[in-house]
């Protein structure tokens, strides 16, 4: 009988302490991130490179024509598949990463957030 008892609280510890970890997890995502997420928000369809290295700094990686991204899939963050036409910056922070495609013209044609 206090066996059964022992098992059961072990599961309900470990049960807490999961759900603990979860909602500590999504707290750190939802307040550490929100303030790169914000600045990220700034970039618009548009706007030209030297203005997006203005407000971002410079990017940690730059691709250029002839490369294909890969599809990412990763926790919710959906980026599609696409060539390269101008160049794609690409800005991390934390696990985000920012892809800002540009056209041949050096204009923000698309943006997309993805997970590291």
């Amino acid at each position: 009988m206090s066996s059964k008892r022992s098992t059961k609280s072990s599961i309900v510890l470990f049960g807490g302490i999961a759900v603990i970890l979860v909602v500590a997890g999504m707290a750190y995502f939802a307040l550490y991130d929100k303030p790169t997420r914000d600045k990220w928000a700034k970039i618009e369809v548009g706007m030209t490179e030297a203005r997006v290295v203005e407000l971002l700094g410079t990017p940690r990686m730059v691709l250029k024509t002839g490369v294909e991204l890969q599809d990412q899939y990763e926790m919710g963050w959906v980026c599609v598949r696409q060539s390269v036409t101008g160049k794609v910056l690409v800005y991390a922070e934390s696990m985000l990463m920012l892809y800002i495609w540009l056209d041949s013209d050096g204009q923000v044609q698309e943006t997309c957030v993805a997970s590291s």
